[in-house]
């Protein structure tokens, strides 16, 4: 049998989470769309179904980044130097936007974490394959319809943002990625693919897209966002040509609406997906 290491589980032992923290939340993901909503116990409610979801998952998210953290730093995940948890701390703040001592405290109250989990388990191809089953198995349009049902928006934008985040990490970490991730990456730099191309091709979110590429290396150069001069006057032609069929008149759309949205979220630093519409997104 395989040596248990006990803890007590807190500051870092989040990898717990990942394996055997919420079965039974992994249970109701399978339920869920014939779960009719009369027939819901207390437990099952909208409310406790998705805090426990946006939990989960954002604690998942973090538990994998933690023990990718620890192994970049050479660290001993039992025993971490004070300047990795502080390190690690920041890191989850300005990445996922997520107070780690905040979470641990959300994850004692809504999750059952174990006392106990299998050192030999926690391994980086582990921890993959249980990010990759929980991706396949949370059923996260599901989850945002609820919350649209039941004016539950913020807890379901959590669950998304998480989602997301979590399939941004295995694209960076999981091997069998990386060739996509290459090419995608490549096509981008040189400007043969726009943004949102970049990001269908990814399955993310134009931002995490973005995000993506850039840590892994890919970037725009300026020649590949400079416009041909033949470009540039096509798209003058365009807007003389609107601005002459409104009159000089102001004409709002959704579409430029939201583009407004994504230019403001860039520039404020804030996800600002949970206000787009979802034909948009």
């Amino acid at each position: 049998m395989p040596q248990t290491a006990t803890r007590v589980p807190p500051d870092l032992s989040f990898e717990a989470i990942l394996f055997a923290a919420e079965p039974d939340l992994r249970r109701k993901f399978l339920l869920i769309d014939s779960i009719p909503r009369a027939a819901m116990s207390p437990g099952d409610s909208p409310q406790r179904l998705l805090k426990k979801s946006a939990c989960f998952l954002e604690a998942a998210l973090v538990g994998a980044h933690i023990h990718r953290t620890l192994i970049d730093l050479g660290e001993d995940p039992d025993a971490p130097s004070e300047a990795a948890v502080r390190e690690i701390a920041d890191s989850v703040r300005t990445m996922y936007d997520i107070d780690l001592k905040l979470l641990i405290l959300e994850a004692r109250s809504e999750l059952d974490l174990p006392n106990a989990i299998s050192r030999d388990e926690l391994t980086t191809d582990s921890v993959l394959s249980s990010l990759r089953s929980l991706l396949e198995i949370c059923p996260i349009r599901k989850i945002e319809e609820i919350g649209s049902q039941s004016e539950l928006e913020p807890l379901a934008h959590r669950c998304r943002i998480a989602f997301d985040g979590i399939k941004a990490f295995v694209l960076r970490h999981d091997p069998r990625q990386q060739s996509r991730v290459r090419v995608v990456g490549e096509a981008y730099t040189r400007g043969s693919i726009s943004i949102s191309e970049s990001a269908t091709l990814l399955g993310l979110h134009e931002v995490d897209a973005v995000a993506t590429l850039e840590e892994m290396g890919f970037s725009r150069k300026l020649d590949a966002i400079a416009l041909a001069e033949v470009d540039r006057q096509s798209i003058f032609s365009r807007m003389r040509e609107d601005r002459n069929r409104r009159r000089g008149l102001p004409e709002s759309d959704l579409e430029g609406v939201n583009r407004e949205v994504v230019a403001s979220e860039r520039i404020e630093g804030i996800d600002a997906r949970r206000w787009i519409s979802r034909e948009m997104q």
